[in-house]
């Protein structure tokens, strides 16, 4: 396989160039590519900008006073190139999770942030007085200034801050959003819920039923399409007719829900959550369920007053705790 080694400003990232023109739309070949470009150490990229950035700031600092380099160039100074190197990091996520993202196209878009960065750099040099030839009028993906003088080097700096974060990293009309860093993106990995439910029920019951457990099912007709159980749960009396039965519930690491995108509980109809111990037919007073999925997706479901007809609860009205799903 070749692989090509890119250098930018002395980060150097290789990128596998075997399946430059191979058909993406196979899942199989998809796969193959993603598991390829899993080596790319995006962390290191940004790592590294990092480093000219704090060498940079440190030399900026000697002119501080000399050549009237004040604060908030400084500050203007790192965050403009803070930018830069987040914007780099982000493409090179991008590269890793989309397979139609080519060498090409991964060179094509560094080959703008380079050019971002050489006007990075001019104004830099500017504003230190280290080339006296150097000058503002000489930018390049930003508005040319007619003076070098702070006020002027500022305003560039913001530009191109705002260049950056405007910068459309969208390549052969692919969706730019991130997936491993957008948790309504990911696959489900694991999940659990914590349900409480309140009957009307007068009974002195105050018991940790350690092999009587419950559950919680997202469901459509007939089919569940997430189940997530526990062997056991609680039974606390509240005092006032109130008796309240409490369970956490996990996802079995053998669901077949496993490995499916989180988008696809959107489809679920109706939730419905039993625990062991209940007698059926009881009437429902309130209760919540909170759904975590792998630990970042929250789902926040309200249990409405009912009687059960039969052995478990069922909530219906559940489009509003999906609507981050959407």
């Amino acid at each position: 396989m070749s692989r090509i080694l890119f250098f930018t400003l002395g980060i150097s990232v290789v990128v596998s160039s075997a399946h430059a023109q191979v058909d993406t739309s196979k899942p199989e070949t998809r796969k193959m590519v993603i598991e390829e470009r899993k080596g790319l150490n995006c962390g290191g990229i940004y790592a590294q900008t990092r480093l000219k950035i704090d060498a940079q700031l440190k030399l900026a600092s000697k002119f501080e006073a000399s050549a009237g380099l004040g604060p908030q160039t400084l500050a203007n100074l790192n965050e403009t190139a803070t930018a830069l190197g987040q914007k780099r990091r982000e493409f090179c996520e991008l590269y890793k999770v989309t397979p139609e993202l080519n060498k090409e196209d991964y060179f094509r878009t560094y080959g703008e942030l380079d050019k971002r960065e050489s006007d990075l750099d001019l104004i830099f040099r500017t504003v230190t007085n280290k080339d006296s030839s150097d000058s503002l009028k000489n930018l390049q993906t930003v508005a040319p200034r007619q003076t070098n003088a702070p006020a002027d080097a500022n305003a560039a700096l913001t530009e191109l801050r705002q260049n950056l974060s405007q910068m459309d990293l969208r390549v052969s009309n692919v969706e730019t959003k991130i997936q491993e860093l957008d948790p309504l993106h990911q696959t489900i990995k694991a999940a659990t819920a914590t349900v409480e439910v309140f009957i009307a029920s007068g009974d002195a019951i105050n018991t940790h039923y350690m092999d009587s457990g419950g559950y919680l099912a997202f469901a459509k007709g007939q089919d569940a399409l997430m189940v997530v159980t526990s062997l056991d749960c609680f039974g606390i009396q509240q005092g006032g007719n109130r008796l309240l039965y409490r369970g956490v519930f996990t996802l079995d690491a053998t669901s077949s829900i496993i490995g499916k995108p989180i988008s696809t509980l959107k489809d679920a109809e109706y939730v419905q959550i039993g625990f062991k111990p209940m007698a059926q037919k009881q009437q429902v007073l309130q209760g919540r369920a909170i759904v975590t999925v792998n630990d970042s997706v929250r789902l926040e479901f309200q249990v409405p007053a009912q009687q059960m007809t039969q052995d478990f609860i069922v909530i219906r009205d559940i489009a509003s705790a999906l609507a981050i799903l959407k």
